[in-house]
């Protein structure tokens, strides 16, 4: 008992504020008291590494600062077409067919929670369509306990048709097609099997779509198990990731389209093809299939869904090994379109895409040149660079958060000056993660989709919009809506 009330404590996200608080209190206290020259210090390196670590900076400083104030006015730039779409509409009513396809392989846990989420829409004119794809667990069972239910509560005719295949495991790029194939709707969107969908998000994907331009459109991922010091980071992630999504928006350059809360216009398909099973990261290769194209992409950050990251540091790190292998090559096999004069979107080929490489590259130095900051600062007690960085990404991320309803509350504001050393481990991770990636490269290693455990997509999540801000559980919500009532209706095999 005291061995799991200690494990329990040091995951706990409150111990590790405490700590870095106590941090950065010594940092300041120290530079108080200390009676040194902090003009000159003892070793010349230290201002060397400042300068380097500020070199180092620019590139994802001034780009945080440049798509933070771009990404202020995105808001007003999709409500103006918007606004237009709907006046060359004047009379005539936007609900076009949708059509949802959940891909699933051995979600056992969390796929019934997804789909009691999705079926609560309040958009009906859809259909939802699952695959399940190979899986070995009891995944069947639960999709069949699900349709029975669904089918004797509606009478065999739900407002929401649910229909369902098992396909041998081919992979999601596999099952998703097979969705595509059976769907019947002029929008196809995706969610993934562990995910918990806004009430509001199929309405607010569609709506993009007034505008005849826009051929998909990206949702708003969070997420959802926050109980852990990972979650939190992952959340950040997040949160800078989406946000920044604004500005890619604005300037058509959308570098992923994220399977977990995508949607598409059918046309998209007919005329470049469906998904490639052949890429690790299948949505992020359709991406840029979409942006050679010339298709417009744009951002729905009021479309959320709420999807469980992994729990374990393995998991966490397996993940975005296959995620940097799965932009390695979606990037090499697009390459004959970097810098080319045929390219129909320049601003992505040209400048977005190349600038991963610079990322990479300064990523990978700035742990080097971090630690020895930290070195020579305690050396010679001078934390003002430090202090600087850290005033810096706590106003970016303050910027964030008071932009967006979710985060906009007293546990987002406690987390904005110690923002600076959580960034670290996430740092570290994707490091770790770049280097394997590139090594499973050049030893032609093969990656494979490998799923942490699951704990369902109630396990630690609280829902923040309207009703989930009153800190009501998922699974309140949906006894709250009634949806355990609504179950459903079509099988297919």
């Amino acid at each position: 008992m005291i061995k799991q009330t200690f494990k329990d404590l040091i995951s706990w996200p409150l111990t590790y504020y405490c700590i870095l608080y106590l941090v950065l209190v010594f940092m300041i206290v120290s530079m108080v008291f200390y009676t040194g020259d902090l003009v000159q210090p003892r070793n010349p390196l230290f201002w060397l590494i400042s300068f380097l670590m500020f070199i180092l900076s620019i590139n994802w400083l001034l780009k945080g600062f440049v798509y933070v104030l771009c990404s202020s006015w995105y808001d007003l730039w999709i409500l103006r077409r918007k606004v237009q779409a709907r006046q060359a509409r004047i009379g005539v009513a936007y609900e076009p067919m949708v059509s949802v396809i959940i891909p699933a392989h051995n979600e056992e846990i969390g796929l019934v929670a997804t789909l009691k989420t999705v079926v609560a829409s309040t958009y009906n004119n859809m259909e939802v369509i699952v695959i399940n794809d190979g899986s070995s667990d009891g995944t069947e069972q639960e999709m069949r306990g699900f349709l029975q239910k669904y089918n004797l509560a509606n009478n065999n005719k739900p407002a929401i048709l649910v229909r369902y295949r098992y396909q041998q495991n081919a992979g999601k790029g596999a099952a998703l097609n097979t969705g595509i194939s059976m769907a019947h709707g002029e929008i196809i969107v995706t969610f993934d099997a562990d995910c918990a969908v806004h009430k509001d998000c199929v309405k607010q994907l569609v709506t993009s779509f007034v505008d005849p331009a826009v051929m998909a459109v990206s949702g708003n991922i969070r997420i959802g198990n926050m109980s852990s010091i990972l979650g939190v980071v992952q959340s950040l992630e997040y949160a800078f990731g989406f946000f920044l999504k604004k500005a890619e928006a604005l300037f058509g350059t959308v570098f992923v389209i994220g399977g977990a809360c995508a949607a598409y216009r059918r046309e998209v398909f007919v005329k470049i093809g469906e998904f490639d099973k052949r890429f690790l990261t299948e949505d992020m290769e359709m991406s840029f299939r979409i942006q050679q194209a010339g298709m417009c992409v744009v951002y729905a950050p009021r479309a959320v869904v709420h999807t469980e990251g992994p729990s374990t540091l393995r998991g966490l790190i397996k993940q975005r090994i296959r995620w940097k292998r799965g932009r390695i090559e979606t990037i090499v096999r697009y390459t004959s379109e970097t810098f080319s004069k045929q390219s129909k979107n320049k601003l992505f080929f040209w400048l977005a895409v190349p600038l991963v490489y610079l990322d990479d590259f300064v990523m990978v130095l700035s742990v080097l040149f971090t630690l020895l900051l930290y070195f020579y600062s305690v050396e010679i007690v001078n934390y003002s660079f430090l202090y600087a960085l850290m005033a810096m990404t706590s106003f970016i991320y303050l910027l964030i958060f008071l932009g967006d309803n979710h985060y906009r509350n007293i546990k987002s504001i406690i987390i904005v000056p110690l923002v600076y050393f959580l960034a670290h481990l996430s740092t570290v991770i994707e490091v770790y993660a770049l280097m394997t990636a590139y090594w499973t490269v050049i030893t032609k290693r093969k990656v494979e989709w490998q799923k942490g455990q699951r704990r369902g997509v109630t396990f630690g999540m609280r829902y923040t919009i309207k009703e989930y801000d009153q800190g009501v559980t998922l699974l309140d919500f949906l006894r709250k809506k009634n949806v355990t009532d609504r179950t459903d209706g079509i099988t297919e095999n």
